[in-house]
């Protein structure tokens, strides 16, 4: 029904489309979701909500990375000189999870549910158990940085 909406209109009326959802990125995930559960049928299926995903614990080896996004890009922009300053709350928890430890669990989710029905979500997080605040995280980004400076690096340290 949305489609047949001009751009305009949606656009103008976008806080009404979303309603409770904060943003278009949670709506879209949300009526995914939804959508997924009405066409699943008697297929087995079950969600995994990762947090921030970041680089790899340890495989395929140490910090790897297929893309540059979300945290993983601030750190990077940090380390190459192009971010020099980031506002923020320091004690906040940064919800980070490497991408090893999501498809572990992508993984392990999907043969838990093979056989049942229903479509449980699963959270993955690293924040309940082994939280890290974004002044932990910068603390721990400058140092690396500082001890493996980038040949690429703009401008002075």
């Amino acid at each position: 029904e949305l489609l047949s909406h001009p751009v305009k209109e949606l656009v103008a009326n976008t806080s009404k489309i979303l309603g409770k959802y904060p943003n278009t990125y949670t709506f879209t995930k949300a009526l995914c979701e939804r959508i997924m559960q009405k066409r699943r049928g008697d297929l087995p299926m079950c969600i995994v909500r990762p947090a921030i995903i970041n680089t790899s614990y340890q495989e395929p080896f140490p910090g790897w990375l297929d893309s540059i996004a979300a945290a993983a890009a601030m750190f990077l922009f940090v380390g190459l000189g192009i971010i020099k300053e980031v506002k923020g709350n320091v004690n906040s928890i940064g919800d980070m999870i490497p991408v090893d430890v999501v498809v572990a669990n992508i993984i392990i989710a999907t043969a838990f549910n093979l056989k049942k029905n229903g479509m449980p979500i699963y959270h993955v997080g690293s924040s309940d158990r082994n939280p890290i605040t974004w002044g932990r995280a910068r603390d721990v980004v400058v140092e690396f940085w500082n001890s493996n400076p980038s040949i690429n690096r703009v401008g002075k340290s």
